[in-house]
């Protein structure tokens, strides 16, 4: 390569923008919150944005509420309704896929930009009684297989997670 071209092919690029907040090929963004603190709608507008760009956004739903059917006021329906045959092309909405099928389901779709919205949610699965320490393991393990994926594909990715649990160290239990 000649000087500096590497350079330039080694920058990350932009794949969706919020004001100032972007994500970028190649990287994990973590979005942590309380409940109600805005993650989803900073993901729906991320994802909206990310299909402006042309860019094929699979969203991954975990949270009991569905954004799709939750009622007016709805966000998603807001945002994809101005750009809906883009939505129809480029969005995957997805809240079936479990943590062990994921990557699977990853290399069907081949998004640009993923959206896993709580990744607390989506390592607990259909375990209800699952152990915070087992499930804490569980997504560490998720994870670094996950940033392998995003740095050989090159693609974006954003996580949210809730904060704000207060957890007895004995047992590992706790409430949000």
């Amino acid at each position: 390569m000649k000087g500096g071209e590497w350079v330039e092919r080694a920058k990350p690029e932009i794949l969706a923008e919020v004001n100032e907040f972007s994500v970028q090929s190649k990287t994990l963004t973590i979005l942590a919150g309380d409940s109600g603190a805005g993650k989803t709608a900073v993901c729906l507008h991320l994802a909206k944005d990310a299909v402006a760009r042309g860019h094929k956004t699979m969203y991954i739903a975990t949270e009991s509420k569905d954004i799709i059917d939750r009622p007016a006021p709805n966000l998603f329906n807001e945002l994809s309704g101005a750009n809906e045959d883009g939505f129809k092309k480029l969005f995957v909405y997805d809240d079936e896929t479990g943590i062990n099928s994921f990557f699977v389901e990853f290399e069907k779709i081949n998004p640009k930009l993923l959206i896993i919205d709580s990744i607390y949610e989506f390592a607990k699965g259909n375990d209800k009684e699952q152990n915070p320490y087992k499930r804490a393991a569980i997504i560490n393990s998720f994870l670094g297989k996950l940033r392998v994926v995003i740095t050989e594909k090159q693609i974006g990715c954003v996580v949210t997670t809730k904060i704000g649990r207060v957890v007895d160290p004995k047992t590992g239990e706790g409430e949000m």
